[in-house]
């Protein structure tokens, strides 16, 4: 039984990389603030997520076996100011 993997960050430069790995062996329910021009495909779900919502993130992880967590903290406008480049 294939197991489900969600990634979050998907759309970025490493998320699709990785996605690209991982989605002969799992299926990914990929993770974006955006998906607009995102398509599902086989093994591959997207889904609109803001990480800022516990109720949005919580939905958007059902039935999640692992996650993978790719987003990162530096983008002044994403209320996350404790980083920089």
């Amino acid at each position: 039984m294939r197991k489900t993997i969600v990634i979050v960050g998907a759309s970025g430069y490493i998320g699709s990389n990785v996605m690209e790995q991982l989605k002969e062996e799992y299926d990914i329910i990929a993770l974006s603030r955006s998906t607009k021009n995102k398509e599902d495909e086989t093994h591959i779900t997207w889904r609109t997520c803001d990480l800022f919502s516990y109720e949005q993130t919580r939905e958007a992880c059902e039935g999640v076996d692992y996650a993978m967590f790719l987003v990162h903290s530096m983008i002044p406008n994403g209320g996350l100011t404790q980083a920089t480049f």
